[in-house]
């Protein structure tokens, strides 16, 4: 995997992040903390000298004022609980992408294709909690949709010796499969299937796995169906489809911005 550097600040320092989360949980959830303190964790994807993650960690990623790091291991802060925070596979790490061309700028190297930076955040809490309380204040740090989270005691902590969160590197077993779809179907399973997405498998329990939403109006279903019978005279494949919902997708080809203006009136 390369090199992990964890960067926290020093025990005399004003913690900014850490003091806004212990505010955040004492004022939205209510739970007495006394401290809060972050580690910064970047996992860099890429094989590099012991010297040269000693001046990454050094000249990059901590302040030596304010800062620690450490690269062998984790940062431990005595507390009672912990929260690990990172991305999802395949989630925008637009501060790991940073830290990636720091490194390379820092080096004179580039990273190949795959070879990436990904951060996440470590937060030690000290105060009376439990498992339940922890989990929550979990829920309410971060975001399901893009994050992983890991929550642990501390004596947990110290017995796995870690947290264990999993670096989330894309790994997509080789697929052989290309599926030709029907779109000659009824509004409501085109409706199911831009709501659901492509039928993956059909689970032991007999339940319908989907590859998730594509996320398109009934008129890019029906365009994507006209187009298919009418200039290639064929069903499309999983892959077309996918692509075309990746691509007409409002963030990507902002098709509200591009809509047509009705009852424009001039001011002539």
């Amino acid at each position: 995997m390369g090199s992990r550097i964890e960067v926290s600040f020093n025990q005399a320092c004003h913690d900014a992040e850490g003091m806004g989360i212990r505010s955040t949980i004492l004022s939205d959830l209510g739970y007495g903390i006394e401290t809060a303190r972050v580690v910064k964790i970047y996992n860099i994807g890429k094989e590099l000298a012991p010297d040269e993650v000693q001046r990454c960690a050094r000249e990059l990623f901590c302040d030596p004022i304010t800062q620690h790091y450490r690269i062998v291991g984790e940062i431990d802060i005595p507390c009672d609980w912990l929260i690990e925070i990172g991305y999802l596979p395949g989630v925008t790490d637009n501060e790991g992408t940073t830290s990636r061309e720091g490194i390379e700028d820092l080096l004179k190297i580039k990273f190949a294709e795959k070879e990436k930076v990904y951060t996440a955040k470590r937060i030690h809490l000290t105060g009376q909690l439990d498992m339940e309380k922890l989990q929550r204040i979990a829920r309410w740090l971060s975001n399901s949709l893009i994050q992983q989270v890991v929550c642990k005691s501390y004596a947990d902590f110290k017995r796995d010796g870690g947290m264990g969160l999993s670096v989330p590197q894309v790994v997509l077993p080789p697929a052989y499969r290309v599926e030709r779809l029907d779109l000659n179907v009824s509004d409501e399973e085109l409706k199911k299937l831009s709501r659901e997405g492509v039928l993956d498998h059909i689970d032991k329990d007999g339940r319908e796995i989907r590859r998730g939403p594509l996320a398109l109006d009934l008129e890019y279903m029906y365009a994507i169906r006209d187009y298919f019978n009418n200039v290639e005279k064929r069903q499309p494949t999983d892959a077309e489809l996918e692509a075309l919902a990746q691509t007409w997708s409002e963030h990507c080809k902002h098709t509200i911005f591009a809509s047509q203006i009705d009852d424009v009136k001039s001011i002539y």
